[in-house]
C-alpha cells in the first residue's frame, strides 16, 4: 500500500498523518476548486494518488481525527 505523502507547492513533502488539520482543509479546497495561488492542480498525481483519491484521503483523515477527538 502506498503511504500518502503530500507534496507542497514549495516542493517539501509531508505525510498525511503529520499534516495540520488546517493544511488538510486548505489542500482539499485547493483540489476541489483549483483556486490556490499556483492555479489549478494539474500534476498527474502526488505520491501515486490522483486528485480524486487525495480528496478521499483528506476526508477520511479528517473523519478519523474528528472521531478521535470525540473519544477523549
Amino acid at each position: 500500500m502506498l503511504t500518502p505523502v503530500w507534496e507542497c507547492a514549495d516542493g517539501t513533502t509531508v505525510r498525511l498523518g503529520s499534516m495540520d488539520t488546517l493544511h488538510i482543509l486548505n489542500a482539499r479546497v485547493y483540489l476541489l476548486t483549483g483556486t490556490g495561488p499556483h492555479g489549478p492542480m494539474l500534476r498527474a498525481g502526488c505520491s501515486g494518488f490522483s486528485n480524486r483519491e487525495w480528496i478521499w484521503l483528506f476526508e477520511t483523515e479528517l473523519l478519523r481525527r474528528s472521531r478521535r477527538a470525540h473519544c477523549k
